[in-house]
């Protein structure tokens, strides 16, 4: 039995990007992670689990400063749970919200082999 966290079209503002306006203008973003754990038990306690306002709080820290590209976000919420022994693997998909018009969002989807 597998266990996967998910945090689904976490939506907030951030300076993300390498254009000029980028580094001065918040952008919409869309952020969506699959954290798989490690364990096959079922999860009894939150302790064997990951909260998911904690996760949520991860990607607002990583936002606080200007982000140069999606992947780098994407790569530093992988890389922090890459360090938690509970997590086997993560996805993770951001998405600018406002960049092309005729599409939900442009961005990258990274996820990591088993960490």
């Amino acid at each position: 039995m597998k266990t996967t966290i998910l945090v689904r079209g976490f939506d907030l503002s951030c300076l993300i990007g390498i254009l000029d306006h980028e580094h001065t203008t918040p952008q919409r973003i869309r952020v969506s992670v699959e954290l798989t754990l490690k364990t096959n038990n079922p999860v009894s306690v939150l302790g064997d689990s990951l909260c998911y306002m904690d996760i949520q709080n991860v990607i607002r820290g990583l936002t606080q400063t200007h982000v140069a590209l999606v992947e780098h976000l994407a790569n530093a919420v992988v890389d922090h749970y890459r360090g938690d022994p509970r997590v086997a693997s993560v996805v993770i998909e951001v998405l600018k919200l406002d960049v092309a018009p005729h599409a939900q969002g442009v961005g990258v989807r990274v996820s990591s082999e088993d960490l």
